[in-house]
């Protein structure tokens, strides 16, 4: 888990930056992080201008607290700065202001099942927030629940209308490997599955963080792989920690428009 100024470094590093020139800013409250980035507010960068708008959010909303492998964090700002993507987070976070900042059209929405994390991100304007429980369905149920039950759980009208989505971000619900936890954690089988067969189109790019684990190994196995191409594996100190995925069979392609109910 790459939570350290360690993971600081190797960012400024993947962006071209000696870390050793300047301080980078890393804020321990999320609450204190400015909305509004003149830089990129109602602005569209050029491509050549992409890895400098990386490099002013990394210093400006990077912070230890953030979970996600630093490769992850370049590649999905490669993908989503400032190039009119239609974006979808499961989870909001310590991260999620560099996110929303990223995509400067703020076409980006996230689906969250805890409160306390929607409260952390307050500033993010709610219209850009889905609470969604995952009634229903846990870490133990997933590992042979099938897909007749998955149709069964409704996907919220907001992220229906927005669909599909061009980049997808796999990070959440919560789900655990002890006993205890499976038993209540919800596990990802169905942001998983709604990503590879019912908020995406052909050509969609989705990542998945945790993917040792078994239920999202599992969940990738039956909903993922068949229906996209499997692009880069980040491996964590233990082995695999997350992968991107290019989708090539999206079971709602064509299905779905912009504004939608």
């Amino acid at each position: 888990m790459y939570c350290s100024q360690e993971a600081s470094g190797v960012l400024l590093g993947i962006l071209g930056e000696n870390p050793t020139q300047f301080s980078l800013p890393l804020p321990q409250d999320i609450a204190s992080l400015p909305l509004q980035d003149p830089l990129f507010v109602g602005s569209v960068l050029q491509e050549a201008d992409k890895t400098e708008a990386k490099r002013f959010l990394i210093r400006q909303h990077y912070t230890t607290k953030i979970q996600l492998l630093p490769g992850v964090i370049n590649d999905v700002l490669d993908d989503i700065v400032n190039a009119g993507r239609r974006v979808l987070f499961f989870g909001l976070g310590f991260d999620s202001p560099l996110w929303f900042h990223a995509n400067g059209k703020q076409m980006i929405w996230f689906v969250e099942q805890s409160e306390k994390f929607i409260a952390l991100n307050w500033r993010i304007p709610r219209e850009h927030v889905v609470r969604y429980s995952y009634q229903g369905i846990t870490v133990e149920q997933s590992r042979s629940m099938p897909r007749q039950r998955l149709e069964e759980h409704p996907i919220p009208k907001e992220l229906q209308a927005n669909a599909p989505y061009d980049v997808i971000v796999v990070d959440a619900p919560w789900g655990g490997q002890g006993r205890t936890s499976q038993r209540i954690a919800p596990g990802r089988l169905l942001p998983i599955f709604w990503a590879s067969h019912k908020l995406c189109r052909n050509g969609s790019i989705v990542y998945v963080d945790d993917v040792s684990r078994r239920v999202e190994h599992d969940s990738i196995e039956r909903f993922m792989l068949p229906y996209a191409t499997l692009l880069r594996t980040y491996p964590g100190r233990r082995g695999p920690r997350s992968q991107k995925f290019l989708v090539t069979t999206c079971m709602a392609d064509g299905s779905m428009s912009h504004g939608s109910a």
